[in-house]
Protein backbone atom coordinates (compact mmCIF):
# COMPACT_ATOMS: atom_id res chain seq x y z
CA UNK A 1 0.00 0.00 0.00
CA UNK A 2 1.11 3.92 -0.88
CA UNK A 3 1.13 6.06 2.20
CA UNK A 4 1.02 6.29 5.35
CA UNK A 5 0.99 2.75 7.12
CA UNK A 6 -2.63 2.66 8.51
CA UNK A 7 -3.91 3.18 12.19
CA UNK A 8 -5.09 -0.06 13.07
CA UNK A 9 -7.27 0.45 16.89
CA UNK A 10 -7.06 -3.36 18.83
CA UNK A 11 -9.14 -4.29 21.67
CA UNK A 12 -8.60 -7.13 23.50
CA UNK A 13 -9.23 -7.87 27.68
CA UNK A 14 -6.97 -10.44 27.24
CA UNK A 15 -3.73 -8.75 28.18
CA UNK A 16 -1.34 -11.77 26.61
CA UNK A 17 -3.33 -12.10 23.11
CA UNK A 18 -3.74 -8.15 22.98
CA UNK A 19 0.44 -7.94 23.38
CA UNK A 20 1.23 -10.60 21.32
CA UNK A 21 -1.16 -9.03 18.37
CA UNK A 22 0.37 -5.97 18.77
CA UNK A 23 3.68 -6.81 18.28
CA UNK A 24 2.87 -8.41 14.94
CA UNK A 25 0.81 -5.66 13.67
CA UNK A 26 3.81 -3.38 14.22
CA UNK A 27 6.38 -5.61 12.83
CA UNK A 28 4.10 -5.67 9.59
CA UNK A 29 4.61 -2.05 9.69
CA UNK A 30 1.14 -1.18 10.91
CA UNK A 31 0.27 1.65 13.56
CA UNK A 32 -1.22 -0.16 16.21
CA UNK A 33 -3.03 1.38 19.48
CA UNK A 34 -4.11 -0.92 21.46
CA UNK A 35 -6.89 -1.01 24.51
CA UNK A 36 -8.41 -3.42 26.85
CA UNK A 37 -12.02 -2.18 27.08
CA UNK A 38 -14.95 -1.59 25.45
CA UNK A 39 -15.35 1.75 26.39
CA UNK A 40 -11.67 2.81 25.42
CA UNK A 41 -11.78 2.01 22.32
CA UNK A 42 -15.42 3.52 21.15
CA UNK A 43 -13.82 6.89 23.07
CA UNK A 44 -11.38 6.22 19.90
CA UNK A 45 -13.71 5.76 17.40
CA UNK A 46 -15.43 8.95 18.53
CA UNK A 47 -12.64 10.88 17.72
CA UNK A 48 -11.96 8.94 14.25
CA UNK A 49 -8.50 8.51 14.88
CA UNK A 50 -8.67 4.73 13.36
CA UNK A 51 -9.35 3.14 10.16
CA UNK A 52 -9.95 -0.34 11.03
CA UNK A 53 -11.28 -2.43 13.96
CA UNK A 54 -9.86 -5.27 15.44
CA UNK A 55 -11.42 -7.19 18.27
CA UNK A 56 -10.49 -9.80 20.34
CA UNK A 57 -13.48 -11.49 20.49
CA UNK A 58 -15.25 -12.97 23.74
CA UNK A 59 -19.13 -13.65 23.30
CA UNK A 60 -19.59 -13.28 27.12
CA UNK A 61 -17.66 -9.87 27.65
CA UNK A 62 -18.29 -6.25 27.11
CA UNK A 63 -16.44 -6.76 23.83
CA UNK A 64 -19.37 -9.10 22.58
CA UNK A 65 -22.40 -7.98 20.04
CA UNK A 66 -23.47 -5.13 21.99
CA UNK A 67 -20.23 -2.91 21.82
CA UNK A 68 -20.17 -3.92 17.78
CA UNK A 69 -23.59 -2.38 18.05
CA UNK A 70 -22.09 0.47 19.32
CA UNK A 71 -19.50 0.72 16.81
CA UNK A 72 -21.94 0.80 13.97
CA UNK A 73 -23.62 4.05 15.11
CA UNK A 74 -20.65 5.58 16.16
CA UNK A 75 -18.65 4.42 12.55
CA UNK A 76 -21.34 2.82 9.58
CA UNK A 77 -18.15 2.47 7.16
CA UNK A 78 -15.30 1.43 9.83
CA UNK A 79 -14.06 -2.12 8.65
CA UNK A 80 -14.29 -4.36 11.54
CA UNK A 81 -12.59 -7.90 12.00
CA UNK A 82 -12.84 -9.98 14.54
CA UNK A 83 -10.70 -12.64 16.17
CA UNK A 84 -11.81 -15.69 18.36
CA UNK A 85 -10.40 -18.68 20.05
CA UNK A 86 -14.18 -20.44 19.99
CA UNK A 87 -16.07 -19.60 16.61
CA UNK A 88 -19.91 -19.78 17.17
CA UNK A 89 -22.28 -19.84 13.96
CA UNK A 90 -25.10 -17.47 15.84
CA UNK A 91 -22.28 -14.87 16.67
CA UNK A 92 -20.61 -15.27 13.20
CA UNK A 93 -24.27 -14.52 12.11
CA UNK A 94 -24.61 -11.51 14.00
CA UNK A 95 -21.12 -9.99 13.09
CA UNK A 96 -22.04 -10.44 9.48
CA UNK A 97 -25.79 -8.80 9.71
CA UNK A 98 -23.26 -5.94 11.11
CA UNK A 99 -21.12 -5.63 8.44
CA UNK A 100 -18.23 -7.21 9.98
CA UNK A 101 -15.57 -7.77 6.97
CA UNK A 102 -13.65 -10.92 8.27
CA UNK A 103 -15.02 -13.23 11.50
CA UNK A 104 -11.70 -15.17 12.25
CA UNK A 105 -10.98 -18.33 14.22
CA UNK A 106 -7.67 -18.40 16.33
CA UNK A 107 -4.54 -18.56 16.09
CA UNK A 108 -4.20 -17.05 12.62
CA UNK A 109 -0.80 -16.42 11.21
CA UNK A 110 0.27 -12.44 11.30
CA UNK A 111 0.86 -12.56 7.61
CA UNK A 112 -2.37 -13.63 7.15
CA UNK A 113 -4.04 -11.02 9.57
CA UNK A 114 -1.96 -8.11 7.97
CA UNK A 115 -3.39 -9.31 4.19
CA UNK A 116 -7.04 -8.81 5.96
CA UNK A 117 -6.14 -5.40 7.52
CA UNK A 118 -4.81 -4.17 4.28
CA UNK A 119 -7.55 -5.59 1.82
CA UNK A 120 -10.39 -4.02 4.00
CA UNK A 121 -8.83 -0.50 4.50
CA UNK A 122 -8.29 -0.58 0.41
CA UNK A 123 -11.51 -1.92 -0.20
CA UNK A 124 -13.42 0.59 2.09
CA UNK A 125 -11.38 3.84 0.74
CA UNK A 126 -12.07 2.09 -3.11
CA UNK A 127 -15.95 1.68 -1.93
CA UNK A 128 -15.60 5.83 -0.17
CA UNK A 129 -14.12 6.58 -3.83
CA UNK A 130 -17.13 5.46 -6.08
CA UNK A 131 -20.14 7.08 -3.33
CA UNK A 132 -21.31 9.77 -5.87
CA UNK A 133 -21.69 13.50 -4.55
CA UNK A 134 -24.73 13.17 -4.90
CA UNK A 135 -25.45 10.51 -2.14
CA UNK A 136 -23.23 11.87 0.09
CA UNK A 137 -24.92 15.14 0.34
CA UNK A 138 -28.34 13.58 0.40
CA UNK A 139 -26.68 11.19 3.91
CA UNK A 140 -25.08 14.20 4.89
CA UNK A 141 -28.98 16.11 5.20
CA UNK A 142 -30.45 13.49 6.32
CA UNK A 143 -27.65 12.85 9.46
CA UNK A 144 -27.94 17.08 9.80
CA UNK A 145 -31.85 16.57 10.68
CA UNK A 146 -31.33 13.60 12.55
CA UNK A 147 -28.69 16.18 14.87
CA UNK A 148 -30.37 18.57 14.65
CA UNK A 149 -33.66 16.92 16.46
CA UNK A 150 -31.14 15.22 19.36
CA UNK A 151 -29.92 18.69 19.95
CA UNK A 152 -33.71 19.67 20.58
CA UNK A 153 -33.72 17.23 23.20
CA UNK A 154 -30.51 17.65 24.80
CA UNK A 155 -30.23 17.88 28.65
CA UNK A 156 -27.22 17.91 31.72
CA UNK A 157 -26.91 15.41 33.43
CA UNK A 158 -24.88 16.13 36.65
CA UNK A 159 -22.68 13.65 38.97
CA UNK A 160 -20.87 14.71 42.09
CA UNK A 161 -17.09 14.74 42.99
CA UNK A 162 -16.62 14.07 46.95
CA UNK A 163 -14.11 14.54 49.60
CA UNK A 164 -12.68 10.64 50.11
CA UNK A 165 -12.70 11.26 53.60
CA UNK A 166 -15.61 12.87 54.66
CA UNK A 167 -17.88 12.74 51.87
CA UNK A 168 -18.53 16.34 51.33
CA UNK A 169 -19.44 17.38 48.02
CA UNK A 170 -16.93 19.89 46.14
CA UNK A 171 -18.05 20.28 42.61
CA UNK A 172 -20.09 18.02 39.89
CA UNK A 173 -19.57 17.20 36.47
CA UNK A 174 -22.03 18.12 33.47
CA UNK A 175 -22.52 15.28 31.12
CA UNK A 176 -24.10 15.19 27.92
CA UNK A 177 -27.58 13.40 27.93
CA UNK A 178 -30.54 13.51 24.76
CA UNK A 179 -33.68 11.67 24.92
CA UNK A 180 -33.38 11.33 21.22
CA UNK A 181 -34.37 7.75 20.63
CA UNK A 182 -31.19 6.90 18.33
CA UNK A 183 -28.88 9.20 19.92
CA UNK A 184 -29.38 8.49 23.76
CA UNK A 185 -25.63 8.79 24.61
CA UNK A 186 -23.06 10.77 24.64
CA UNK A 187 -20.29 9.12 22.48
CA UNK A 188 -23.15 8.95 19.72
CA UNK A 189 -23.62 12.58 19.59
CA UNK A 190 -20.25 13.60 19.39
CA UNK A 191 -20.14 11.40 16.41
CA UNK A 192 -22.95 12.54 14.40
CA UNK A 193 -21.51 16.25 15.29
CA UNK A 194 -18.37 15.58 14.18
CA UNK A 195 -20.00 13.78 10.64
CA UNK A 196 -21.84 16.92 10.23
CA UNK A 197 -19.29 19.79 11.07
CA UNK A 198 -21.69 20.37 14.07
CA UNK A 199 -19.25 20.39 17.07
CA UNK A 200 -18.95 23.96 17.30
CA UNK A 201 -22.74 24.09 17.66
CA UNK A 202 -23.49 21.55 20.04
CA UNK A 203 -20.55 22.61 22.10
CA UNK A 204 -22.17 25.99 22.87
CA UNK A 205 -25.74 24.67 23.31
CA UNK A 206 -24.44 22.77 26.37
CA UNK A 207 -22.25 25.20 27.31
CA UNK A 208 -25.65 27.87 27.39
CA UNK A 209 -27.34 25.31 29.55
CA UNK A 210 -24.67 24.41 31.59
CA UNK A 211 -24.46 28.22 32.88
CA UNK A 212 -28.31 28.37 33.01
CA UNK A 213 -28.25 25.35 35.79
CA UNK A 214 -25.39 26.52 37.57
CA UNK A 215 -27.89 29.44 39.26
CA UNK A 216 -28.96 26.06 41.31
CA UNK A 217 -26.18 24.73 41.90
CA UNK A 218 -24.33 26.09 45.75
CA UNK A 219 -22.70 28.79 44.69
CA UNK A 220 -18.88 27.36 46.54
CA UNK A 221 -19.10 24.18 43.87
CA UNK A 222 -16.74 23.69 40.86
CA UNK A 223 -18.59 22.77 37.61
CA UNK A 224 -16.57 20.74 35.68
CA UNK A 225 -17.28 20.72 31.84
CA UNK A 226 -15.45 18.26 29.18
CA UNK A 227 -14.35 19.45 26.07
CA UNK A 228 -13.92 18.27 22.81
CA UNK A 229 -10.57 19.54 20.90
CA UNK A 230 -12.69 21.39 18.28
CA UNK A 231 -14.30 23.39 21.28
CA UNK A 232 -10.57 24.79 21.89
CA UNK A 233 -10.98 26.18 18.67
CA UNK A 234 -14.39 27.98 19.09
CA UNK A 235 -13.40 31.92 19.69
CA UNK A 236 -17.09 32.13 21.56
CA UNK A 237 -15.40 29.99 24.25
CA UNK A 238 -12.62 32.85 24.58
CA UNK A 239 -15.03 35.69 24.79
CA UNK A 240 -15.41 36.98 28.13
CA UNK A 241 -19.23 38.03 27.39
CA UNK A 242 -20.24 34.07 26.62
CA UNK A 243 -22.63 32.69 29.02
CA UNK A 244 -20.04 29.92 30.87
CA UNK A 245 -17.38 32.90 30.91
CA UNK A 246 -19.66 34.85 33.14
CA UNK A 247 -19.25 31.78 36.24
CA UNK A 248 -15.68 30.72 34.64
CA UNK A 249 -14.41 31.06 38.25
CA UNK A 250 -16.84 28.40 39.09
CA UNK A 251 -15.90 26.37 36.05
CA UNK A 252 -13.28 23.43 35.65
CA UNK A 253 -12.70 22.61 31.72
CA UNK A 254 -11.99 19.28 31.38
CA UNK A 255 -9.62 18.18 28.44
CA UNK A 256 -9.18 14.35 27.77
CA UNK A 257 -5.47 12.82 27.92
CA UNK A 258 -6.09 11.05 24.61
CA UNK A 259 -7.71 13.40 22.58
CA UNK A 260 -5.47 15.23 20.14
CA UNK A 261 -4.48 19.20 21.20
CA UNK A 262 -2.24 19.41 17.89
CA UNK A 263 -5.42 19.44 15.67
CA UNK A 264 -5.66 23.50 17.40
CA UNK A 265 -2.75 25.42 15.91
CA UNK A 266 -2.62 28.50 18.97
CA UNK A 267 -3.68 25.44 21.84
CA UNK A 268 -1.28 26.67 24.22
CA UNK A 269 -2.69 30.70 23.61
CA UNK A 270 -5.84 29.47 23.41
CA UNK A 271 -5.23 27.84 27.25
CA UNK A 272 -3.61 30.69 28.82
CA UNK A 273 -6.83 33.12 27.53
CA UNK A 274 -9.15 30.89 29.34
CA UNK A 275 -7.05 31.00 32.55
CA UNK A 276 -7.42 34.45 31.89
CA UNK A 277 -10.79 34.11 31.97
CA UNK A 278 -10.51 32.46 35.54
CA UNK A 279 -11.30 29.04 33.85
CA UNK A 280 -9.43 26.01 35.73
CA UNK A 281 -8.59 23.34 33.61
CA UNK A 282 -8.22 19.28 34.28
CA UNK A 283 -6.72 17.00 32.46
CA UNK A 284 -9.00 14.13 32.29
CA UNK A 285 -8.54 10.23 31.41
CA UNK A 286 -4.75 10.43 33.11
CA UNK A 287 -3.16 7.25 32.66
CA UNK A 288 -5.55 6.23 29.72
CA UNK A 289 -3.22 6.86 27.10
CA UNK A 290 0.47 6.73 26.19
CA UNK A 291 0.88 10.91 26.33
CA UNK A 292 -0.46 11.57 29.36
CA UNK A 293 2.63 12.71 31.17
CA UNK A 294 3.75 14.89 27.97
CA UNK A 295 0.09 16.14 27.96
CA UNK A 296 0.25 17.24 31.84
CA UNK A 297 3.88 18.78 31.44
CA UNK A 298 2.57 20.98 28.43
CA UNK A 299 -0.61 21.77 29.94
CA UNK A 300 0.01 21.95 33.45
CA UNK A 301 -3.77 21.38 35.01
CA UNK A 302 -4.69 22.19 38.25
CA UNK A 303 -6.54 19.05 38.29
CA UNK A 304 -5.94 15.74 36.99
CA UNK A 305 -8.44 12.68 36.72
CA UNK A 306 -7.04 9.06 37.16
CA UNK A 307 -8.82 7.39 34.52
CA UNK A 308 -11.03 4.32 35.55
CA UNK A 309 -9.35 1.61 33.82
CA UNK A 310 -6.33 2.45 36.92
CA UNK A 311 -9.48 2.51 39.31
CA UNK A 312 -11.64 -1.17 38.60
CA UNK A 313 -10.59 -3.58 41.82
CA UNK A 314 -7.62 -0.94 42.54
CA UNK A 315 -7.81 -3.09 45.74
CA UNK A 316 -6.59 -6.35 43.97
CA UNK A 317 -3.52 -4.84 42.26
CA UNK A 318 -0.35 -4.35 43.98
CA UNK A 319 0.70 -2.95 40.55
CA UNK A 320 -1.88 -0.22 40.13
CA UNK A 321 -1.66 0.91 43.65
CA UNK A 322 1.87 1.65 43.04
CA UNK A 323 1.21 3.51 39.67
CA UNK A 324 -2.02 5.69 41.49
CA UNK A 325 0.72 6.08 44.72
CA UNK A 326 3.53 7.67 42.16
CA UNK A 327 0.91 9.80 40.09
CA UNK A 328 -0.08 11.37 43.69
CA UNK A 329 3.18 12.10 44.59
CA UNK A 330 4.12 13.53 41.31
CA UNK A 331 0.67 16.09 41.12
CA UNK A 332 1.30 16.70 44.87
CA UNK A 333 4.56 18.19 44.31
CA UNK A 334 3.36 19.77 41.47
CA UNK A 335 0.52 21.44 43.38
CA UNK A 336 -2.13 19.18 40.78
CA UNK A 337 -5.07 18.27 42.96
CA UNK A 338 -6.63 14.53 42.04
CA UNK A 339 -9.58 12.95 41.18
CA UNK A 340 -10.48 9.15 41.02
CA UNK A 341 -13.16 8.66 38.68
CA UNK A 342 -15.11 5.74 38.19
CA UNK A 343 -15.43 4.31 41.42
CA UNK A 344 -17.93 1.50 42.10
CA UNK A 345 -17.08 -0.30 45.07
CA UNK A 346 -16.25 0.67 48.67
CA UNK A 347 -13.13 -1.47 48.56
CA UNK A 348 -12.25 0.59 45.72
CA UNK A 349 -12.86 3.75 47.61
CA UNK A 350 -11.38 2.97 50.80
CA UNK A 351 -7.61 1.82 48.82
CA UNK A 352 -7.84 5.78 46.74
CA UNK A 353 -8.47 7.00 50.20
CA UNK A 354 -5.36 5.78 51.49
CA UNK A 355 -3.09 5.89 48.63
CA UNK A 356 -3.72 9.75 49.13
CA UNK A 357 -6.11 10.41 46.23
CA UNK A 358 -8.06 13.75 47.97
CA UNK A 359 -11.84 13.42 45.70
CA UNK A 360 -13.77 10.89 44.32
CA UNK A 361 -16.11 10.50 41.52
CA UNK A 362 -18.42 7.90 40.03
CA UNK A 363 -21.66 5.42 40.96
CA UNK A 364 -20.93 4.22 44.36
CA UNK A 365 -21.21 8.39 45.24
CA UNK A 366 -24.23 8.90 43.16
CA UNK A 367 -24.97 7.79 39.75
CA UNK A 368 -25.26 11.02 36.88
CA UNK A 369 -28.72 12.34 37.43
CA UNK A 370 -30.96 15.44 36.33
CA UNK A 371 -30.21 18.29 38.83
CA UNK A 372 -33.13 18.72 40.34
CA UNK A 373 -33.28 14.62 41.24
CA UNK A 374 -29.91 14.87 42.59
CA UNK A 375 -29.71 18.19 44.57
CA UNK A 376 -32.85 16.48 46.34
CA UNK A 377 -30.20 13.75 47.03
CA UNK A 378 -26.70 15.31 47.57
CA UNK A 379 -26.08 16.12 51.02
CA UNK A 380 -22.81 18.27 52.57
CA UNK A 381 -21.47 21.41 52.03
CA UNK A 382 -19.75 21.84 49.06
CA UNK A 383 -15.80 22.35 49.59
CA UNK A 384 -13.39 23.73 46.80
CA UNK A 385 -10.30 21.38 45.55
CA UNK A 386 -7.45 21.81 46.84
Amino acid sequence: MVGPPPHVLLVDLDASRRLETTDALQRAGLQVFAVATAEAALEEIAAQRCEILVVGFEGSTTVGLPFLNAVRELAPTLPMILLTPAPELQTAIGALNLGVYRYLALPIAPRDLVSHIRRAITERKMSLERDSAASRRERRATELHRLQAALAQLWIAYQPIVESRTGATMGFEALLRCDHPELAMPLPVIAAARRVDATREMGRRIRQRVTADAERLPPQASIFVNLLAEDLGDDELLDARAPLSRIANRVVLELTEQASLDVIPDVDERIRALRDLGFRIALDDLGAGYSGLSILARVHPEIVKLDRSLIHELHRSERRQAVVGSMVSLCASLHIGVIGEGVESTDEAATLSRLGVPHLQGNLIARPDRLGSLLRRTSGAPRELE
